[in-house]
């Protein structure tokens, strides 16, 4: 029937929208900042190669990250910052983060 009001029916044709990403924060760039500071990686070349092994993003600007790439970064910065005084051995095993629940015994 044609004359029934249907839930998808606005009457003509649906609008479109480009929703724009969210770029980087004020906050985010701080953080950043002082993951790199702490991480001695202070060269922006260096930094971009870090944003790109961390995101697989190539950026030319700090403000062409969005913001869901930016908290992508954080975290990997935050875990090679916490991986610091660590010591790799090379043996997943001895090498683990965390207690597993052997450990734990």
């Amino acid at each position: 029937m044609p004359d029934e009001l249907s839930l998808f029916d606005l009457g003509g044709p649906p609008a479109v929208s480009a929703a724009m990403p969210l770029m980087i924060s004020s906050e985010q760039r701080s953080t950043i900042r002082e993951a790199f500071k702490c991480l001695g990686v202070l060269d922006a070349r260096a930094q971009f190669e870090v944003v790109f092994q961390l995101t697989a993003q190539r950026v030319r600007s700090p403000d062409e990250l969005q913001a869901s790439h930016a908290q992508q970064l954080i975290l990997g910065l935050a875990e090679r910052t916490r991986a610091l005084g660590t010591e790799r051995t090379g043996n997943a095993w001895a090498d683990r983060e965390e207690d597993t629940w052997i450990d734990r015994l």
